[in-house]
C-alpha cells in the first residue's frame, strides 16, 4: 500500500537530482508565483527549494533573449522586490544579453537604476551578459555584482562545442551558460567545470537550430532601437517565418532541446548542479509546469501543487506562507537571508521513492516520438475514458486532432464522459437546467465520428420509479442511443440501469464509484463480482487500486480504475472541490491524494488491468490537460512539446494559420 502523506523536507525535492540548485527565470513575470511556491513549499512541506536566483529584465535596451514588456519599476519598488528574494536568499539576475551595445548606450539611466538596485552588498546579485563593453562597465562600477555569460554571448561568438572558448570565458565569468546543444555533448560535459557552467534544461527551440545567430542579432537589433509594442517588428516577422520550434509547428519532425530524465539524470551523475529553467514569456500554467517537473517530487507532490495553483485553490495559503516565510527571515536576521528549517529531515522519509520513466526515448535521429511510440511506454495498451466532456470536449478534439495528424498516434481512447444538469443526477427542480437536445447530438456524434463513445453521467442513487419518467433524461437516452453500439451511462441507480436497459440494450452500463461507495462495496471482492454481472464495467475505488490482493480476484475485463482522482487517500472518493479533504485545497503535508504515481499504475497495468478512468476535476483547461498528458503520452520528450503548445495557446495560433 502506499504512504498516506504527501513528500516532506528533502524528500519533496526530485529524487533524482536532491542537490540541484536553479537559476529560474521571470523576475518582472513570474517573480510572485515563484515566490508564493518557494514559501509553500518550506512553510508546509518542510521543503526548502535550492533556489539560487530568478533572472529577467523590464523592457530596457540592455535586454535580449526575450522581448520584455513590462515598464521599468520605481526605486522604491525596485529596492522592495530585490529585498523580498534576497531576504529568502534567492538572487536577482538582470539579463543584459544584449551583444550589440555600444560606448553611448552605457549612459542609459534606467538600466543604472537596476543596477543601483541590486548592488545591495549582500552578493547574491549580479548580471547575466553577452558584451564584454558592458562587462568590462559593470564591473567597473559594480564589483559586487556577479557576472554570468549568457548563452547570447556563446552562441553569437561561435562558442558552441568548442572547449578553448568555455574555458577562456569561464576564466573572466562568475559562471558561464552553456549552449543548449552542449548540454548532449558528454565528452565537452567531462572537461568542463562543474563549479562554474549552467546548463538550461528546458529550452524548447529546436535542437541544432540553424537560426540561433541570425534570431539574436535581429532581437538584439530591435530591443536596441525602440521599445517593442507590435507584432510586425523585424524579430516577429522573421520568427514566423523561419522559427522551427516544435511548440510553434507542432511538428515531430524536429526535437526540442528540453532534457528527458535520463539525460538531466546523466550530467547530474556526472557532477554537474547548477541548472536554469527558461520561460519568461510562457503563460503561468506553463512555466510552473516545468519548474515543478524538474525541481519537485514529480509523482505525488508535484501534481497536487500544480493543480493547486493552477486552479485557483491555493491563493490564501501560497500568501500565508510567503508571510510566514519572510517573517521567519527577519526574526532569524542571517545575513544572507537563509532560514535553516529545523525539521527538515523529520519526515524526510516518510514517503518512499518511486522509480519514473529514466530511459532514453526511443526515437529516429532528433525527431519527437510517433506512432505507438507516441503513447506513454509504460503501459502502451492502456484504455482511457476521460471525463469533462461537457467543459473540455472540444479542448479534447484539439489534442486528439494534433497527435493524429502530426504525430500519427492515435491515443486508446474508449470513450468521454460529462453529467448534465437534470433530474437524474439528483439535482432539485431550481437546478435543472434545460438541454439543449441539438448541441448534445451534435456533440455525440462529432466524437462518434472518430470512434469514440460517449458516456453520460447519472450519479443520483437515490431515485425511485417516478422519477424514471423524466422527459429530458429519456430524450438525452434516445440520442445516445444512435445505432453505432459506443455509447453509454455511468451509473449509481441499479433502478436507473435496469430502466435503461429495457428501454435502451445497445447502451453500455458503468458503475460509478459512487454506486461503489454507497452501497459499502469498497474492498470488498464479492459485491465487484456482483455488480459486474449487473453492469458492463465497475469503476473502482481509488484506494482499492492500490490493494494487491483485492485486485487478483476481479475482472481484468470489466474493472476500471480511476487514477487521477484528487481526494485525501482514506477520505470520501466523490468529495468536492469546495471544503473538500483533498490535499491540493488544504495544501497539507498530513494526507496525500489518490492520484497514481508511476510505479503504481504499472503495476496494476502488470496485473492485467487495461482500462482506466481520468476524471476532470477542475474547469481550468489546464489543470485538465496536465492530467490527461501526463498519464497517456510520451513523458519525456513529447509530453512537454504538447502541453506547453496548448497551454500557451501556439497550437491553436498554428491551427488557425494554417502553418
Amino acid at each position: 500500500m502506499m504512504k498516506c502523506a504527501l513528500p516532506f523536507g528533502l524528500a519533496a525535492r526530485n529524487p533524482l537530482w536532491p542537490e540541484a540548485h536553479w537559476n529560474l527565470t521571470g523576475l518582472f513575470g513570474h517573480d510572485r508565483l515563484i515566490l508564493q511556491v518557494f514559501s509553500v513549499l518550506q512553510e508546509r512541506f518542510g521543503c526548502r527549494l535550492n533556489f539560487d536566483a530568478i533572472h529577467g529584465s523590464p523592457q530596457v535596451p540592455w535586454n535580449c533573449g526575450r522581448f520584455s514588456i513590462v515598464p521599468v519599476p520605481t526605486e522604491q519598488a525596485l529596492g522592495a522586490m530585490g529585498g523580498t528574494f534576497n531576504d529568502v536568499g534567492i538572487g536577482v539576475l538582470y539579463t543584459f544579453t544584449n551583444h550589440l551595445l555600444e560606448k553611448s548606450d552605457l549612459e542609459n539611466r534606467a538600466c543604472n537604476l537596476l543596477l543601483e538596485a541590486i548592488d545591495n552588498g549582500r552578493g547574491l546579485n549580479g548580471v547575466i551578459l553577452a558584451s564584454y563593453l558592458l562587462y568590462d562597465y559593470v564591473r567597473r562600477r559594480h564589483p559586487g555584482l556577479k557576472l554570468t555569460a549568457s548563452i547570447i554571448k556563446v552562441t553569437e561568438e561561435e562558442g558552441r562545442g568548442n572547449l578553448g572558448y568555455y574555458r577562456s570565458v569561464l576564466q573572466r565569468f562568475d559562471s558561464v551558460m552553456l549552449h543548449p546543444d552542449d548540454g548532449f555533448k558528454y565528452d565537452l560535459l567531462d572537461q568542463l567545470d562543474r563549479d562554474k557552467i549552467e546548463i538550461l534544461v528546458n529550452e524548447d527551440c529546436a535542437f541544432r537550430c540553424p537560426n540561433r545567430v541570425k534570431d539574436y542579432e535581429v532581437m538584439a537589433t530591435v530591443l536596441k532601437a525602440a521599445p517593442v509594442d507590435s507584432d510586425d517588428n523585424p524579430y516577429t516577422l522573421m520568427e514566423r517565418r523561419h522559427c522551427r520550434m516544435p511548440l510553434r509547428r507542432v511538428t515531430s519532425a524536429v526535437r526540442s532541446c528540453n532534457f528527458s530524465t535520463a539525460e538531466m539524470l546523466r550530467v547530474y551523475e556526472m557532477g554537474y548542479r547548477r541548472f536554469k529553467l527558461q520561460g519568461r514569456q510562457n503563460m503561468p500554467a506553463t512555466f510552473l509546469f516545468d519548474l515543478l517537473r524538474f525541481a519537485v517530487e514529480p509523482e505525488i507532490l508535484a501534481p497536487v501543487i500544480f493543480k493547486s495553483f493552477v486552479s485557483g485553490q491555493a491563493g490564501q495559503r501560497a500568501g500565508e506562507a510567503v508571510r510566514k516565510i519572510h517573517a521567519a527571515c527577519q526574526e532569524a536576521g542571517s545575513p544572507d537571508g537563509v532560514v535553516l528549517d529545523n525539521d527538515e529531515g523529520r519526515r524526510a522519509d516518510s514517503v518512499v521513492v518511486r522509480p519514473m520513466v529514466v530511459e532514453v526515448p526511443a526515437v529516429v535521429g532528433h525527431r519527437l516520438p510517433t506512432g505507438e511510440g507516441a503513447r506513454h511506454p509504460l503501459w502502451p495498451d492502456a484504455r482511457w475514458r476521460i471525463g469533462g466532456l461537457s467543459v473540455h470536449g472540444r479542448l479534447l478534439r484539439d489534442v486528439l486532432a494534433v497527435l493524429t495528424d502530426r504525430f500519427e498516434c492515435h491515443l486508446n481512447i474508449d470513450g468521454v464522459c460529462g453529467g448534465l444538469s437534470v433530474s437524474w443526477n439528483g439535482l432539485p427542480r431550481p437546478q435543472v437546467r434545460k438541454v439543449n437536445f441539438d448541441a448534445w447530438a451534435e456533440t455525440v456524434g462529432r466524437f462518434n465520428d472518430l470512434g469514440i463513445g460517449v458516456y453520460c453521467v447519472f450519479k443520483s442513487h437515490r431515485l425511485v420509479p417516478g422519477d424514471l419518467a423524466d422527459e429530458t433524461c429519456n430524450r438525452i437516452l434516445e440520442i445516445l442511443d444512435n445505432g453505432r453500439a459506443l455509447n453509454g451511462c455511468i451509473l449509481a441507480s441499479d433502478l436507473l440501469a435496469d430502466h435503461i436497459r429495457s428501454g435502451h440494450p445497445e447502451l453500455k452500463l458503468t458503475a460509478s464509484v459512487v454506486r461503489t461507495a454507497t452501497e459499502g462495496g469498497c474492498g470488498q471482492a464479492d459485491d465487484y463480482k456482483a455488480m459486474t454481472e449487473r453492469f458492463d464495467t465497475v469503476v473502482l475505488c481509488p484506494e482499492d487500486g492500490l490493494d494487491d490482493e483485492l485486485l487478483e480476484q476481479l475482472d481484468r475485463d470489466r474493472i476500471e480504475m480511476l487514477i487521477n482522482e484528487d481526494s485525501a487517500l482514506g477520505g470520501a472518493a466523490d468529495a468536492g472541490q469546495r471544503g473538500s479533504p483533498a490535499p491540493r485545497a488544504t495544501l497539507a503535508a498530513d494526507f496525500r491524494s489518490c492520484n497514481f504515481a508511476t510505479a503504481e499504475l504499472k503495476r496494476v497495468y502488470d496485473l492485467g488491468y487495461r482500462r482506466f478512468r481520468l476524471r476532470s476535476s477542475s474547469d481550468s483547461p489546464n489543470v485538465f490537460l496536465y492530467d490527461v498528458l501526463r498519464y497517456t503520452l510520451e513523458p519525456n520528450l513529447l509530453l512537454p512539446v504538447i502541453f506547453k503548445s496548448f497551454t500557451n495557446d501556439w497550437a491553436e495560433l498554428h491551427k488557425r494559420r494554417g502553418a
